[in-house]
């Protein structure tokens, strides 16, 4: 009877220690999102604005004036600056004349807060204007610059080991790590077409990794006006995610799609460089 009792007995802590095992399996939390550091003192970055027309550069914190948490966000990128200029987010030329009440140029951001969006706006314009390269700030890290008085240089500078891509991600993550309206919409003009995609496909793979805990944190729609796509090689490793890649930058748009895709993300194109430019 006792030598029963023992082997009942010692199930009985068997089971307890499993039970105990799993409980706390259960309650372990392998997904934490990572915390990121922004500098307050950086020159670029995505910026906000709030009813009064009013910019604030990402923070951790942001006040609700500049981003709602439960209101649905649209975040516009620029593309290539012919020089170091800022760039309202207003229409560039119109051929709508300001005559009969209808002005020639929108100010959208405006126009969306009105619509009752969060506005962001990624603004990278100091240095958006070395043609060459904008492909590597965009996707790459940069190691090494080739002229160190080109604007090129001045961003491997000011990226400090990152890329404009993974900065977009990051301060992405940061600002709607709490965001309770799913509705997250990129648009990105020439080489910000790109911009936006490989952002996008960043926090995608955030969230697989469990460095984005919030969905919310991955656009459901990312739209391509007149995207710049070059058929050129590009060659480093992406920031954030680490990945290799040794490619054409077109291929590389095509698999970031292919993967948005693949997780539910809308992708829509408007064109007019092929029409152009006949290469």
């Amino acid at each position: 009877m006792k030598k029963k009792l023992s082997v009942i007995l010692c199930a009985a802590l068997v089971l307890s220690a499993l039970c105990a095992a799993l409980l706390t399996a259960c309650n372990d939390k392998p997904n934490e999102p990572a915390v990121y550091t922004l500098d307050p003192d950086r020159d670029f970055g995505l910026y906000w604005y709030n009813d009064e027309g009013e910019k604030m550069l990402s923070e951790a914190d942001m006040p609700v004036e500049f981003y709602d948490p439960e209101k649905p966000t649209v975040v516009y990128s620029h593309g290539w600056k012919m020089k170091p200029v800022p760039e309202d987010l207003v229409t560039q030329q119109s051929t709508v004349e300001s005559t009969n009440g209808i002005s020639g140029r929108r100010d959208y951001a405006a126009e969306l807060r009105a619509a009752g969006y969060n506005v962001g706006y990624f603004d990278w314009h100091l240095y958006a204007a070395d043609l060459n390269y904008l492909d590597d700030e965009i996707w790459t890290v940069a190691t090494e610059t080739p002229d160190n008085d080109s604007n090129y240089a001045a961003a491997v500078k000011a990226l400090n080991g990152h890329s404009f891509a993974g900065e977009f991600a990051r301060e992405i993550a940061t600002v709607m790590k709490n965001a309770v309206n799913t509705d997250l919409h990129f648009v990105g003009h020439s080489y910000g077409g790109q911009m936006v995609t490989a952002a996008a496909y960043t926090l995608a793979k955030m969230y697989d990794q469990g460095l984005v805990v919030n969905p919310a944190c991955v656009p459901d729609r990312v739209s391509l006006a007149d995207p710049y796509i070059i058929a050129g090689a590009i060659e480093g490793t992406m920031d954030i995610t680490g990945e290799s890649i040794s490619t054409r930058v077109a291929l590389i748009m095509a698999d970031a799609i292919a993967l948005l895709n693949s997780r539910g993300t809308f992708v829509d194109l408007y064109g007019a460089m092929s029409f152009i430019y006949e290469s």
